[in-house]
């Protein structure tokens, strides 16, 4: 009798046990999980471009690159996002991983498919920019993978994440806001311009 006491014991305190750490290891699977990624402009009360799970960024830079993001979003209509996590715990590519997540983000406007993803696993050392269909001639990716190697490598390989992401999102805008359209104004508005000292 008291050998089927200390049994059941026993075995309440090994599923005990279980339940705790399948309770802490519920927060690592759901981070991995693609659908508890929104997307950026549903975020409320914000408009935040940035998903910095491995928190590489400090505030002051999230601040800079949220202002960057807007800004070549008001000029062009393109949109770029990051987000970094701490490492891929799936089976997954890195690379198929960020276009899974460049999906479910829907970054872009979708009748121009026409967004970025810039996306870091920190120790899988890994940086993948995920682009639309719609920068493909924009934004090819060859050289994305130059940009990568120069604007943003280097400071990675000093350990200086917030840098090397500054700099290469400011390398993304400034092709971006030098190719696309321009959609400040209209395209009619610059000939308007040019007749207004005639009259």
């Amino acid at each position: 009798m008291s050998f089927s006491k200390s049994f059941y014991q026993n075995l309440g305190l090994l599923i005990g046990i279980v339940l705790i750490v399948v309770l802490l290891v519920q927060p690592l699977a759901i981070a991995q999980s693609i659908d508890d990624w929104v997307n950026p402009e549903q975020k409320e009360g914000t408009q935040s471009w940035i998903y910095d799970r491995a928190d590489l960024l400090d505030w002051q830079t999230e601040l800079k690159l949220n202002l960057r993001i807007n800004k070549l979003v008001g000029r062009t209509s393109a949109e770029l996002a990051i987000a970094t996590i701490p490492k891929i715990e799936t089976e997954q590519s890195p690379r198929a991983f960020a276009l899974k997540l460049f999906n479910a983000l829907g970054i872009g406007k979708k009748e121009a498919n026409n967004g970025v993803l810039l996306f870091v696993s920190k120790s899988d050392r890994r940086i993948e920019v995920i682009t639309g269909k719609g920068l493909g001639e924009v934004l090819p990716d060859r050289e994305v993978g130059d940009l990568i190697q120069q604007e943003i490598v280097p400071s990675f390989q000093q350990q200086q994440y917030a840098t090397g992401i500054m700099q290469g999102v400011n390398a993304i805008a400034q092709r971006l806001e030098l190719r696309l359209p321009s959609t400040i104004f209209p395209d009619w508005m610059p000939k308007i311009f040019l007749w207004i000292p005639w009259l």
